[in-house]
C-alpha cells in the first residue's frame, strides 16, 4: 500500500505535463514607414554650421542656427504629419518619419510654419513627444509674444571682401506670427527604397538661395528681425524666401 501512495502523485504530475498545448507565437508583421530628411546646401555645396561660405556678394558668411516647423504636411489630401520640426545643430538631418507607404505621398504641400491653432496654444499642454511642447521646442516659442518662432536663421558674415575673415557682422532672423506664415508646395517626391519596409527622401535647403530670391536680402541693411513692429516687410521676404529655398534632392 505504501508502494502504491507514492507512485500515483508521479502519474498525475507526468499526465498532466503530457497533457499540456502550446500556445501558437503571435508574429506582427513589420509596418511601412516613410522618412523624410533635411540637408542644407550652400549653393552646390553641403553646408556645415559654423563653417565659411562665400555669398555672391564676397561677403563671407557663417551659419550657427538653422531652425523651422512646417504643420499640415500633405499630399494632396493624404496627411503626412501634423507637425515636424527641423534643429540643424541639435538633431542633424532629421525631420520626421511616420508610418505609411510612399507611394501614397507622390507630392509634398505644408505650411513653413505652425498653423494659427496650434501656434496659440498653451506650449505646455502638448505632448511630451511633440516637437512643440515647451521642453522641446528649443527656444522656438516666445514669452513676450504668445505663439512660436516658425523659422530660425542665425549667422555671422563678413562685409569686407578682403584676404581677410572677420565675421563680426550678427544676422538674426527669427520669423513668426500667424500673417507670415509660408507655404511649400513640391509636386513629386523622389522616395528612394531604403529597405522592405522603408522609403526615404531628402529636402535640401539652398541657403545661397535664400538671400538671393524671389527678392534680394541685403544682409548690410537687412540683417535683423525678430517680427517686431516696423520689421513687417522684411519679415515677409525672409519667410518667402525661405519657402522658395527647398527642393527635393533627386
Amino acid at each position: 500500500m505504501k508502494y502504491l501512495f507514492f507512485i500515483m502523485p508521479f502519474f498525475v504530475v507526468f499526465s498532466c505535463k503530457k497533457d499540456k498545448i502550446d500556445e501558437p507565437e503571435i508574429v506582427v508583421p513589420p509596418v511601412k514607414e516613410v522618412e523624410i530628411k533635411v540637408e542644407p546646401y550652400f549653393g552646390t555645396t553641403k553646408l556645415f554650421l559654423d563653417s565659411t561660405y562665400t555669398m555672391s556678394d564676397n561677403y563671407k558668411i557663417q551659419f550657427t542656427d538653422i531652425k523651422f516647423y512646417c504643420a499640415n504636411i500633405k499630399s494632396g489630401d493624404k496627411s503626412l504629419s501634423d507637425i515636424a520640426f527641423f534643429d540643424f545643430r541639435e538633431t542633424g538631418n532629421s525631420f520626421l518619419k511616420v508610418m505609411g507607404a510612399s507611394s501614397d505621398f507622390t507630392a509634398l504641400n505644408a505650411i513653413l510654419g505652425v498653423d494659427s491653432t496650434r501656434n496659440h496654444s498653451d506650449p505646455a499642454a502638448f505632448s511630451n513627444s511633440s516637437p512643440l511642447n515647451i521642453m522641446n521646442a528649443g527656444g522656438m516659442h516666445w514669452g513676450w509674444n504668445p505663439g512660436y518662432i516658425f523659422m530660425k536663421i542665425e549667422a555671422k558674415v563678413d562685409t569686407i571682401p578682403d584676404a581677410t575673415t572677420n565675421c563680426t557682422h550678427f544676422v538674426t532672423f527669427h520669423i513668426g506670427n500667424d500673417e507670415n506664415k509660408g507655404t511649400i508646395n513640391l509636386p513629386a517626391i523622389p522616395w528612394k527604397i531604403s529597405s522592405e519596409y522603408l522609403s526615404m527622401a531628402t529636402l535640401k535647403i539652398d541657403l545661397n538661395q535664400f538671400f538671393l530670391a524671389p527678392e534680394v536680402i541685403d544682409i548690410k541693411t537687412e540683417f535683423i528681425s525678430h517680427t517686431a513692429s516696423g520689421q513687417e516687410a522684411l519679415s515677409l521676404k525672409v519667410i518667402q524666401n525661405f519657402a522658395n529655398s527647398f527642393s527635393f534632392i533627386p
